[in-house]
């Protein structure tokens, strides 16, 4: 059966073509092209943010086979809410800004609560001197030296507002630089400095070293032009209900398979039945005419076998080992989240970050740590407890802890000005495999769920049978 040029000028990446006479699942032209139904069968690879919304995405859509494999015993990924009586703690992502329209929408649809944090928030300068942010910044730079900073931030912001579109396939060479070098070149180091201690204490590793294309991404959402010094700071919200509350009503209407680890994925001849297998937890395949991905990119060689392209682009991706810790300490001030500005450098790897407590009337804090790949996870505790002393305080032990080993997918200045990211471009779609989550989008709930509505609505047309 040959098809006509209009009907395939619908085609998209991965065969499916929108507009044809109708067809089942497997039915091919003989081109190979898939036609889209309602019977597509369609397996998500992680249940996390980006994951869920692929596979919401695809129900909105139309779709009626769409199986989300999770290897844990649990949704979110890197939305982790503890629930310990009537106490939550986030061990993963912990706030929304009113830039986060999609996972507060979310929250709308399924009637999750979400409330301003009011948290007194401080730096911890290079002297042991606590500051509000704006007596960091006017303690360190004249009035005339922060509004010209302001007006060449607002300007960075406007001449690279093409950092807010989707992914990171934006071809702005500048942004490959390394942050501390990129805010130099566009005179507004001193808004940098201002928001470093926070970009670091999220886990985004380092300005020295991370190029400036992953921390404009959320600067902006961080930090708006406005206010008496000419700066707003965003105002973030949590949910009482534990943020990942708003992923497991996602998830209740999926079909959603836990503790299910995918193994194995072939990627089959296009006229072949069946487009893709997928093997979980070491069992038989299954067939499938399209996956979706959500994953580190350097980790799906260990369930997939990759091409000669795939395999260099993949192995370039970086990742930073990152702690949260749940900590008893007294003699430190609680309702208050502490960024530490010495530790925000290369040289304070494995000390806090940031700590914070809640509620005055409870010992617990919550302290984040970028460590590297070599010092034992109880080093890590005993330097956390190192740091509470240095202030004041008694570390009362560790109660809970989630270690992120692959926190923050990321390339380097040298793999991006090879056209890293427009080059994986290429590769969605092909062979019917498509990749979402934190390495193609940046490593924010808001951000990942984003770019896989975006993929899903762009090439997965919705079935007319």
């Amino acid at each position: 059966m040959r098809m006509a040029t209009s009907c395939l000028s619908f085609a998209l990446v991965f065969g499916l073509v929108a507009g044809c006479s109708p067809a089942s699942s497997t039915d091919q032209t003989e081109e190979g092209l898939l036609l889209p139904s309602k019977a597509t069968r369609i397996a998500v690879v992680g249940a996390g943010p980006s994951g869920l919304m692929a596979a919401y995405t695809l129900k909105q859509q139309g779709y009626q086979h769409v199986t989300v494999f999770e290897k844990n015993n649990r949704v979110g990924g890197k939305v982790n809410s503890f629930h310990s009586g009537s106490n939550i703690s986030e061990l993963g992502a912990v706030f929304a800004s009113p830039d986060y329209t999609l996972v507060l929408g979310l929250a709308d649809k399924f009637h999750i609560p979400y409330t301003a944090y009011t948290l007194g928030q401080s730096i911890l300068d290079e002297h042991g001197q606590k500051q509000s942010f704006e007596s960091f910044l006017t303690s360190r730079y004249s009035t005339l030296q922060i509004l010209g900073a302001v007006v060449s931030y607002g300007a960075a912001l406007t001449l690279f507002s093409g950092i807010n579109r989707n992914g990171f396939a934006l071809q702005l060479p500048d942004l490959y630089l390394p942050m501390n070098q990129f805010a130099q070149k566009y005179g507004f180091a001193p808004i940098a400095e201002l928001v470093k201690s926070i970009m670091i204490g999220f886990g985004y590793g380092y300005y020295e070293t991370a190029p400036a294309l992953y921390f404009m991404k959320l600067m902006g959402w961080l930090v708006k032009i406005g206010g008496p010094m000419g700066l707003t700071p965003a105002t973030y919200y949590t949910f009482p209900t534990g943020f990942q509350s708003i992923w497991d009503s996602v998830a209740a209407g999926l079909d959603v398979r836990l503790n299910s680890e995918v193994t194995n994925i072939v990627r089959r001849n296009v006229f072949a039945p069946s487009r893709v297998q997928v093997a979980v937890n070491g069992g038989a395949l299954q067939d499938f005419d399209a996956v979706i991905i959500s994953a580190p990119l350097n980790k799906v060689s260990g369930f997939m076998t990759l091409t000669a392209e795939e395999t260099q682009l993949f192995t370039q991706v970086l990742n930073e080992r990152y702690f949260v810790s749940l900590y008893g300490a007294g003699g430190i001030t609680p309702e208050e989240a502490l960024f530490f500005y010495d530790n925000a450098r290369p040289a304070g790897i494995n000390h806090v970050n940031v700590w914070a407590n809640r509620d005055h009337t409870s010992p617990l804090f919550v302290g984040y740590q970028i460590a590297d790949y070599t010092t034992p996870a109880a080093q890590i505790t005993n330097i956390l407890a190192q740091d509470v002393a240095s202030q004041g305080g008694a570390f009362g032990g560790l109660l809970l802890r989630q270690e992120w080993p692959e926190y923050f997918p990321h390339v380097t200045t040298e793999t991006l000005s090879q056209g890293f990211y427009e080059r994986v471009e290429l590769l969605q779609g092909k062979n019917n495999v498509f990749y979402v989550g934190g390495t193609l989008s940046f490593e924010t709930v808001e951000h990942s769920a984003r770019y896989a509505q975006e993929l899903v609505q762009k090439n997965f047309p919705t079935p007319l049978f």
